[in-house]
């Protein structure tokens, strides 16, 4: 359903060409990305042209229905800047904020977001032509539950509060007993 109404928006704003959908086992996967007509952003900058203001206007209320939470992702094409104060790292991520900021500024509930990333060049979707325009994209994938929980865990929150394994039991168990003891403690014990 949510996929449907991703297209149908896309069809009504003439965008088939900038935006392709994918399921993939974590979720699924929007790519909003550069076609011959129709750039996301002006050149080298993080400034959303106002083809792409409009679509992810019509995007936030449709991905503030479901309570999945998402992944924003910047990717740039391999041309880089002659400074070296700010690269291809800064500029992914500049353009993924800004979405972000405009999808939460247009209704998107800014607890969907999980997490804000900076790609560079380093996920070409055309490897034989960097320069590509379809290099040059945000991600939007909206996660599975299960995708969130191991996303989570991988950042730091231990899990939704389910029982731990015996092995990890057990890692504590040596853990604890393997830890320094000051004097203190050994008189007290």
């Amino acid at each position: 359903m949510l996929a449907k109404e991703v297209e149908e928006m896309a069809q009504a704003l003439s965008a088939n060409s900038n935006v392709v959908l994918e399921v993939v086992p974590q979720g699924l996967r929007i790519l909003l990305q550069d076609s011959m007509d129709n750039y996301m952003f002006q050149r080298g900058s993080s400034t959303l042209t106002p083809f792409f203001e409009d679509m992810l206007y019509e995007l936030a209320p449709i991905l503030g229905q479901i309570r999945n939470r998402l992944v924003i992702s910047g990717h740039t094409d391999n041309t880089h800047f002659h400074s070296s104060a700010y690269s291809n790292w800064e500029l992914s991520g500049d353009r993924a904020l800004v979405a972000r900021q405009f999808l939460v500024d247009s209704g998107l509930p800014e607890t969907n977001v999980l997490q804000v990333a900076a790609m560079a060049e380093r996920m070409l979707l055309d490897e034989q032509d960097p320069r590509n325009g379809q290099n040059r994209r945000i991600e939007l994938m909206i996660l599975t539950p299960e995708a969130d929980a191991q996303l989570a865990m991988l950042f730091g929150k231990g899990g939704s509060g389910a029982p731990e394994g015996k092995a990890i039991q057990q890692a504590h168990q040596y853990a604890e007993a393997n830890r320094p003891v000051s004097r203190l403690e050994a008189m007290v014990n």
